[in-house]
């Protein structure tokens, strides 16, 4: 959110009503993208695409990471998830109050 001036990004849980009605039944639990014509792209690839929109030295980021195979990608990816909280640790509030502005970019 702090990055995505423009707008770009809207986000739903995977677990809600919207992911139940717009994606496959049997999805992993990780990062989903859907892009503008209806693929989804998850793990590495949806981080990848979202580097890419937010642009400038994002974009830059984007290309670098995708000249790394998928499957070395997405190896990463999965080490980093299983230890983010000791890598980065918890988060001072899990689910913070949003301001109106950024709650209509959230779907249920």
């Amino acid at each position: 959110l702090k990055h995505d001036r423009r707008i770009l990004f809207r986000f739903a849980p995977l677990q809600g009503e919207l992911a139940s009605r717009r994606l496959p039944t049997r999805l992993p639990a990780t990062m989903v993208v859907e892009t503008e014509n209806g693929d989804l792209l998850m793990r590495s690839s949806a981080w990848i695409c979202i580097l890419d929109r937010l642009g400038g030295p994002w974009k830059l980021a984007a290309r670098a990471l995708g000249l790394i195979p998928r499957p070395i990608r997405d190896l990463a990816y999965r080490i980093l998830a299983a230890c983010r909280r000791r890598i980065f640790g918890m988060p001072d509030v899990t689910c913070p109050i949003l301001p109106m502005e950024l709650r209509k970019r959230f779907d249920a």
